[in-house]
């Protein structure tokens, strides 16, 4: 009689069907990956890795990409090719009006921002968005009107529905009137 031992393990090679990217934004295609399990992903000219389980994708265009996957120790005795879809969210392409204006001291001015696709809009004093002035929530554009007494910078984020940022920036340079008149020249 002879004893013939029979090693079995669990062969798990699951990817995502589809995952979305922000355009050019470096992000992680297979988070959940199976661990001991061995990857190798296809095409690789936009990843930063063609063997790592969790590759990082780098891309502004929609991609599809193969993964091979192989079991215990790289054998292939069992062995997966699974299709990931990579989405690339529209660009949002933020404009921010007017870029630099110039007014008089007590003159309101309207700044706008409009972008490509319903973003969350944020204006704020400050470039790290801290102290926000104004948020509007799902929109294409957003308005935001001030009184400034001086020269003032303001800043605009939109965020998509993936967290894809673009930001713009306005200046305006507001000057008092400061108009004294001889005293010949004041008739009340």
């Amino acid at each position: 009689t002879q004893t013939l031992e029979v090693l079995t393990y669990e062969f798990d090679a699951v990817v995502l069907d589809e995952v979305r990217v922000c355009s050019g934004i470096p992000t992680e295609l297979n988070p959940s990956f199976t661990p001991g399990l061995f990857y190798s992903w296809s095409p690789a000219d936009c990843v930063d890795d063609a063997n790592a389980p969790n590759l990082t994708i780098t891309t502004t265009e929609n991609k599809t990409l193969m993964a091979t996957v192989l079991g215990f120790n790289g054998a292939d005795t069992c062995s997966a090719t699974l299709t990931v879809e990579v989405i690339v969210n529209p660009l949002i392409n933020l404009d921010a009006t007017p870029a630099q204006e110039v007014l008089c001291e007590g003159e309101d001015i309207t700044f706008s921002a409009n972008s490509d696709t319903v973003v969350d809009m944020i204006w704020s004093p400050n470039p790290d968005f801290s102290n926000p002035i104004l948020e509007d929530v799902l929109v294409t554009n957003s308005e935001l009107t001030l009184n400034p007494t001086h020269t003032e910078t303001y800043y605009v984020l939109a965020t998509d529905d993936l967290g894809c940022r673009d930001s713009g920036t306005v200046v305006v340079q507001s000057y008092p009137i400061d108009v004294s008149l001889d005293d010949a020249f004041v008739f009340c």
